[in-house]
């Protein structure tokens, strides 16, 4: 409900008056029959008029050379806020079209103005928004207010149109390259700018980049034009006068004012009146060229697999439920890559060691070979088998049944459609003249859709044939997965890619604790020195590929249907596996709990834990070389398992096994002195920058050392 206001209240309290006063240009502000200050004495005589009425103003806001078309005023912005914290009763217009020529934005104003008891009034026309014939006159003179604001709108868009082709220039801002003559309604050539302009038109033609274009305009110190709005008042605003860049080289090559040509708003082009920049034939080559390059950086680019995981854009985290990406980490390899994981987009990606995500990352190549031995290993288990294959002929029935529903009903569809092409044909026969035509063209009408509803028929008479043959037995399924792992490794990346995406359609893994969550299966496994991590991974399968046959043999027609049907049509069978992790190996490490055991004895082997020593007596060479031993006999193991046991950190394990990368004729010489003479003389600290150095350069570096050493 609207407040009352407080002149409604009591007559003796006093009414807070606004003065809102707005020209749409600066050349009405000047204007002595429609200036602010008229506008000013007609609002300040309402206000006189209405002095019994303890009318008192309080502020006089103004909007010089602003437009009504909208709300976006800085007066509006300020009437606005003194309405909502309630700083004024009335509000007092010249007309009504200066506040708004918008019935919605009326509508806008009045919403906030109903609810804080602000009322209006007008200097010049009779409204009183406080009674009900008042709002409905409001809405009235709104409704023409707004008219006229749209056809002044269309009589300057016929004007602009017809300037267009007439070839003038419509007086505003010149663009870049030209002087303004808005007398003759034409620009000149600026020649400063238009060598820039030239400049930017033939690189474009000889087919380089915007980014190449920005930078050698830039370096020749050239900037765009500087154009100044609003100046001279409070809001005055400067646009461009900076550095050149990509989406502002865009907009002037693609200009065809340059060629000297002017263009209506449906895109129509009219000869101008003045001087081209640029020929028509660099100006259609520049944009030729730019049209190029922008169809070849919106196709869409094919995913990059540089790491080569197949298990790429199925796999996700448990807990957040995020995409986990192949991202390269750790020391490089030899051959300067990096170990590629598997890391959780949401928390690793975006918030590196900070993140609290309890699985973090995988090894990306060990866990793909984990999963594809995983895969094989279903070829050892007759019941796992025998249950998929009822799962995916109970599956097979139902979608049988909803195909030949869906040939049901098109039979129906085609019969009644005959049915009408008869009788359209019939009264056609009868008929005369227009009549009998129009019926031809009926008939026509429905053959179409006769044909469409035909060939969809054979696709589903297609699909219904196929699964019918689709037949897999037990044997079948264990002879094709038996060296399923092996035979994968033969063939092309890329194949083993396009295979795994046909066999699995998504992948979670999550890392579990045996003592809090709810496992399908006891891990009450042997007592291991090393602990065991736990994860649960579950794996969406694509049954029928793995087991399904191939279509018969028919039409080309036919078998091109169902390729682009395959993946619609493949039946899907969830899976959940607990695996044991010991230590951070999945390669050596990893092995099956639930739902059957694949490499149990990778946990029974970690009961003989081997013995790191470190000797002290000796050249730190020969404690490398044991721990290198030990590690080949031991893959499963590695820097942290040296590192809890003799007690450094898993860093300074690494410096000493790298001692093991130094020439072998090196090695040879260290260990043939006596401990205390090669502990002196060649130590960890002399042999450090030697082990940085190839193979090849090693030697040479070595001879420097003990020539200084008084050993050559």
């Amino acid at each position: 409900m609207k407040k009352i206001s407080k002149y409604n209240q009591a007559l003796k309290t006093i009414v807070r008056v606004i003065i809102y006063l707005r020209v749409s240009t600066e050349d009405q502000a000047r204007r002595e029959d429609n200036s602010l200050d008229t506008q000013e004495i007609f609002c300040k005589r309402l206000i006189a008029l209405n002095e019994k009425r303890n009318w008192r103003l309080v502020k006089v806001i103004t909007d010089p050379g602003y437009s009504a078309k909208d709300l976006k005023r800085p007066g509006i912005y300020e009437l606005t806020e003194a309405m909502e914290s309630g700083q004024v009763d009335v509000i007092v217009v010249y007309k009504l079209d200066r506040l708004t020529r918008s019935m919605r934005d009326l509508y806008k104003l009045w919403d906030i103005m109903e609810p804080n008891g602000v009322d209006f009034a007008s200097a010049t026309e009779s409204f009183d928004s406080s009674t009900p014939d008042g709002r409905a006159a409001l809405n009235q003179r709104m409704t023409f207010a707004q008219w006229e604001r749209e056809m002044t709108a269309q009589r300057l868009q016929d004007k602009f149109a017809e300037d267009a082709r007439k070839g003038k220039w419509h007086p505003c801002m010149a663009p870049f390259g030209y002087d303004p003559d808005s007398r003759n309604k034409t620009l000149s050539v600026n020649d400063q700018e238009a060598k820039i302009l030239k400049i930017m038109f033939k690189m474009a033609a000889a087919g380089k980049g915007l980014k190449v274009i920005a930078d050698h305009v830039n370096a020749l110190g050239s900037k765009s034009r500087k154009r100044v709005f609003n100046k001279g008042r409070d809001n005055e605003r400067a646009v461009g006068g900076r550095k050149w860049t990509v989406k502002t080289v865009r907009s002037h090559l693609e200009n065809p004012k340059y060629k000297a040509v002017t263009r209506d708003r449906s895109g129509n082009e009219y000869p101008a009146i003045w001087k081209a920049i640029v020929t028509d034939k660099l100006w259609e080559k520049a944009n030729h060229v730019l049209e190029k390059r922008r169809q070849q950086s919106e196709r869409p680019k094919a995913s990059v697999n540089k790491h080569e995981l197949v298990l790429k854009g199925f796999i996700k985290c448990g807990h957040c439920g995020s995409a986990m990406s192949p991202r390269g980490g750790g020391r490089k390899l030899p051959d300067g890559t990096q170990r590629a994981y598997y890391c959780c987009c949401q928390n690793v990606i975006d918030f590196g060691q900070a993140s609290k995500c309890q699985l973090r990352n995988l090894p990306g190549k060990d866990f793909d070979q984990f999963l594809i031995r995983l895969i094989g290993a279903y070829a050892q288990h007759p019941k796992l088998i025998k249950a998929t294959l009822k799962a995916a002929l109970e599956e097979k029935k139902k979608s049988l049944r909803l195909l030949r529903s869906q040939q049901r009903e098109l039979n129906k569809q085609l019969k009644q459609i005959d049915t009408e092409i008869k009788n359209l044909l019939k009264l056609a026969r009868q008929g005369k003249g227009s009549f009998s035509k129009e019926l031809y063209d009926d008939a026509d009408v429905l053959a179409d859709q006769k044909r469409t509803i035909e060939a969809r028929r054979d696709q589903l008479k297609a699909q219904i044939q196929y699964k019918e043959q689709v037949v897999a037995d037990e044997e079948t399924v264990s002879k094709a997965l038996g060296n399923f792992s092996k035979a994968i490794y033969a063939l092309p990346f890329s194949d083993r890619e396009e295979l795994i995406g046909l066999l699995i359609k998504s992948l979670k893994v999550t890392r579990i604790d045996p003592k809090t969550d709810e496992l399908p299966c006891e891990l009450n496994t042997l007592d291991s020195i090393k602990p065991v991590k736990w994860f649960r991974i579950d794996v969406e399968f694509y049954i029928q590929s793995i087991f399904g046959g191939q279509p018969a043999s028919g039409s080309e027609a036919n078998v091109d249907s169902l390729a682009d049907r395959e993946k619609s049509i493949r039946t899907r069978m969830n899976s959940t596996f607990i695996v044991g992790v010991v230590g951070q190996n999945w390669k050596a490490g990893a092995f099956l709990k639930h739902p059957f055991q694949l490499e149990k004895q990778a946990h029974l082997n970690t009961r003989k834990m081997p013995k790191f020593r470190i000797r002290r007596t000796r050249h730190l060479l020969e404690t490398a070389t044991e721990w290198k031993a030990i590690l080949e006999d031991h893959p499963d193991l590695g820097a942290r398992d040296i590192a809890e046991q003799v007690g450094l950190s898993p860093r300074r394990v690494r410096h000493v096994l790298n001692l093991t990368n130094l020439h072998p004729e090196i090695q040879e010489f260290i260990l043939k002195l006596t401990p205390k003479k090669s502990c002196q003389l060649l130590s960890e600290r002399t042999l450090r920058p030697i082990v940085q150095l190839a193979i090849e350069g090693q030697w040479t570096r070595f001879e420097t050392v003990l020539k200084k050493r008084n050993l050559a």
